[in-house]
């Protein structure tokens, strides 16, 4: 004789034929069987998903063991510091000079990658922006290849110094606060001289270091601009009196 098919929540789980009469000890093991298929109460997941959860992130693991050991011949990557708008970034060590440095690996657009790269060296040198050391692999950036912008070594971000602040875990002094107000508003001027724009201004995107110098970084959203234009100017119509005495 045949069970009718028992429902859990919204699944039905077919049971297989079973004897007409059967032991107490052995209904309590089935139903601890179907207990552990059982998650939440709903459906269960059967395990070919659940190994190709723990498979995903096992690969996804590979992958970062992978970034780690990157192709810099000149360089040794040491352990990733963080990520950027369009990368990874990764301290490193000059294999020649021991220099600490910090590694940026791009992989996007070869088109995003040369203007984040003409925005950067157009701002050099500027002791409250970021200073660039080298990039390797913009030729090659087309061909599929990462490209690594290798920048100085800073110590900290605001964002993190913000939330030692708050926890009580760092003080910070009047004289402090006055010396990077001054520090970003600099590095602020300098980018509008050049006629650009930042875009990402955050605490994660403003470095400091144990001297108390601050430098501003990551400029991957950022965009040369125009010098502003009266609109009369550019559609190109006849100005009033008024605005021809004002451009005088």
């Amino acid at each position: 004789m045949e069970d009718k098919e028992e429902s859990n929540g919204s699944c039905f789980f077919p049971q297989s034929k079973k004897m007409k009469f059967q032991s107490e000890e052995e209904k309590k093991s089935e139903e601890v069987m179907e207990n552990k298929e059982e998650l939440n109460g709903s459906c269960f997941f059967p395990k070919s998903k659940k190994m190709k959860f723990q498979s995903e992130e096992e690969k996804k693991s590979e992958e970062e063991k992978m970034a780690i050991s990157l192709d810099l011949p000149d360089y040794t990557i040491l352990s990733p510091i963080g990520e950027g708008a369009f990368g990874k970034v990764y301290k490193a060590e000059h294999n020649t000079t021991k220099r600490f440095v910090a590694v940026k690996v791009l992989k996007g657009s070869s088109h995003a990658v040369r203007r984040e790269r003409n925005i950067l060296m157009e701002l050099q040198p500027h002791p409250n922006i970021i200073q660039l050391i080298e990039v390797i692999g913009v030729e090659e950036r087309d061909g599929g290849g990462p490209v690594y912008f290798v920048f100085e070594l800073m110590d900290d971000d605001l964002k993190s110094i913000a939330e030692r602040i708050l926890s009580k875990k760092h003080q910070i002094t009047d004289t402090q606060i006055k010396s990077y107000m001054h520090q970003l508003l600099s590095g602020l001027a300098h980018l509008h001289a050049k006629q650009a724009l930042h875009r990402d201004i955050k605490g994660a995107n403003i470095l400091l270091n144990k001297k108390g110098d601050l430098k501003m970084a990551d400029f991957g959203l950022s965009r040369f601009t125009l010098p502003y234009r009266l609109s009369e100017l550019i559609i190109n119509v006849k100005a009033t009196k008024d605005v021809l005495s004002f451009i005088q």
